[in-house]
């Protein structure tokens, strides 16, 4: 392949990458992301917490989130939020994984940790990962709040 066509295919991805993001973008619900806003620092003046979780790029999405809220808010707010990235303990996701199941890698952790009032947000691309959709259904059944960050048609996440 010359350099020219090399270039040129380059390009040609560069522009479609960039009319999906723009095309994303475009059918953000601005008055949902207030309610997000809205309900994370509910949560921080009520000092509950954010737990965070995902998997592959929606794991790293979890991890540099628990930095951006768990770490930087605290230069424009007095106390630090408390947020939790399900992702970051790879010793306990694994444990759990080999010795109860994959699918359970999120709940317990929850488990004796989340409480009445706090927050998930579940990550997906698909909206069907299982470990994913458990972790709602537990922050559900305990009172908490679930918010759903997804890609394509939501899957069972929606």
């Amino acid at each position: 392949m010359s350099s020219f066509n090399r270039k040129k295919e380059l390009e040609n991805h560069f522009n479609e990458y960039k009319k999906s993001l723009n095309d994303l973008i475009d059918i953000i619900d601005i008055n949902i992301l207030e309610q997000i806003i809205a309900r994370f620092i509910k949560a921080h003046k009520e000092n509950k917490t954010v737990f965070v979780c995902g998997n592959g790029g929606s794991a790293a999405t979890s991890s540099h989130w628990q930095v951006d809220f768990g770490f930087f808010v605290r230069y424009f707010t007095k106390k630090r939020m408390k947020f939790r990235s399900l992702t970051d303990q790879v010793p306990m996701i694994t444990a759990i994984g080999n010795d109860h199941s994959y699918e359970d890698i999120f709940v317990d952790q929850m488990i004796d940790n989340f409480n009445e009032g706090d927050v998930l947000v579940a990550i997906s691309a698909s909206g069907n990962s299982m470990n994913v959709v458990k972790a709602v259904e537990y922050a559900n059944k305990m009172g908490g709040t679930s918010i759903g960050l997804v890609g394509f048609k939501g899957g069972k996440l929606k």
